[in-house]
């Protein structure tokens, strides 16, 4: 069986020049400039996240549709992390792993509600689809360059 592949997919706040990639490999997701971001390269590696257990690949991550600094994954032991770098830069805020499982369910896909719902939805390899209230996470409205400001500010931090 052919495990997971390389992903990048895009920061939905295109102004912020960022895109996340995850590897089936190493069990990691990365941050990338896709442009010159105050002092950083582009094409060069920001953030080089694991996941919290590191026996599992990244099936599937997704950025926030409303949070330029939150994103979700999906991973291969069935369990879905929300990750948020203006508050936790280098663990995710929740691991929800599912309960009462008989067989191990793979995560292959996470998403976010697109109409402003506090909801992620994740789906498995058996067809399976959980919808999941998000509690106590940053869903405040931010314009586009409030959002860019909030990812820089996490960026500048970082260095």
């Amino acid at each position: 069986a052919r495990g997971p592949e390389l992903h990048r997919p895009v920061c939905p706040h295109v102004l912020c020049g960022i895109n996340a990639e995850y590897m089936g490999a190493d069990w990691s997701m990365k941050l990338w400039a896709t442009r010159p971001i105050h002092g950083h390269p582009s094409d060069t590696c920001l953030f080089n996240l694991m996941s919290a257990e590191l026996s599992d690949a990244v099936n599937d991550c997704v950025w926030a549709p409303h949070n330029s600094t939150s994103f979700a994954a999906a991973m291969d032991d069935g369990r879905v992390e929300l990750w948020d770098l203006s508050e936790r830069p280098l663990d995710p805020i929740v691991v929800h792993y599912p309960r009462n499982q008989v067989h191990q369910r793979r995560r292959t896909c996470v998403r976010f509600s697109i109409n402003n719902s506090p909801v992620l939805i994740a789906g498995d390899d058996q067809g399976s689809v959980d919808v999941m209230r998000m509690y106590n996470t940053n869903f405040s409205y931010y314009s586009d360059q409030e959002q860019q400001d909030r990812l820089n500010a996490v960026m500048i931090k970082k260095r």
